[in-house]
């Protein structure tokens, strides 16, 4: 049998541990969760024009909240090596992750699309191009640091897994070691 190495390069990202990486992403999502959250619970409760925006809003932050408690129970399990459920949790922040975008691009373009008077009254629709490409940019972005954080989370999955097979099998040695230790004394 390999012995475990927890030093080796393979449980390396970039420049450094797996464990550290899973701490650091799971830190800066759970901040930008916090953030997106804070940020838009005033504005559904604020909201300007129709009940489908104050919807579109309330719904975006509740999920922007079971997503800062979702990294923060992340980040628990990290700490206790709870490896079952890194698996649950890959494809809940999944799920979270395409709503999270779905809601974040509908609501930027449907502030950069609707205009208002000084009434309140929508007045107009404009297809700013440049909105778009922002919103596509944006959602490009997020795309990449959740298959990032994915990958870590995986990775960190398979170092538990071999740190745990490590550690059974040096305790079944250490029980061999002391069931001899009486016989030979």
């Amino acid at each position: 049998m390999k012995e475990f190495d927890p030093n080796h390069l393979k449980w390396q990202i970039c420049c450094c541990h797996v464990t550290t990486a899973a701490y650091l992403v799971g830190s800066v999502e759970l901040l930008v969760a916090t953030v997106v959250a804070i940020v838009l619970i005033p504005l559904s409760i604020n909201a300007h024009g129709s009940e489908s925006s104050q919807i579109l809003y309330a719904s975006a932050s509740g999920i922007a909240l079971i997503w800062s408690v979702g990294e923060v129970v992340l980040l628990c399990d990290i700490r206790l090596r709870h490896v079952h459920r890194m698996n649950i949790y890959v494809f809940v922040q999944g799920i979270v992750f395409i709503l999270m975008l779905f809601l974040i691009i509908s609501i930027f373009l449907a502030r950069q699309l609707r205009h208002y008077n000084d009434a309140g009254e929508e007045i107009t629709y404009s297809g700013s191009m440049f909105s778009i490409v922002m919103a596509l940019f944006f959602a490009a972005g997020a795309t990449a640091a959740t298959i990032y954080s994915i990958y870590v989370l995986l990775l960190l999955r398979r170092y538990m897994d071999a740190e745990k097979k490590h550690m059974e099998v040096v305790k079944k040695i250490q029980s061999i070691v002391k069931e001899q230790s009486p016989l030979e004394s």
